[in-house]
């Protein structure tokens, strides 16, 4: 790891760390972002959009 000072999402492991914390939630009909909402609240969802936006392609 490299410490640069910015703050990175990699969206696959942030997907994958979601489904080791909650499991299957899209057999629920929840997205991603509905379930960062339910277990982490709107700042939480909002953090990551903002951080998706800023960089398409789900790495930043």
């Amino acid at each position: 790891m490299h410490i640069t000072g910015k703050i990175e999402l990699d969206i696959l492991k942030l997907d994958d760390l979601l489904h080791e914390r909650h499991g299957e939630y899209e057999r629920d009909a929840l997205s991603m972002s509905d379930i960062t909402i339910q277990k982490y609240g709107d700042i939480a969802n909002d953090f990551v959009d903002t951080m998706l936006k800023k960089r398409k392609g789900g790495l930043l």
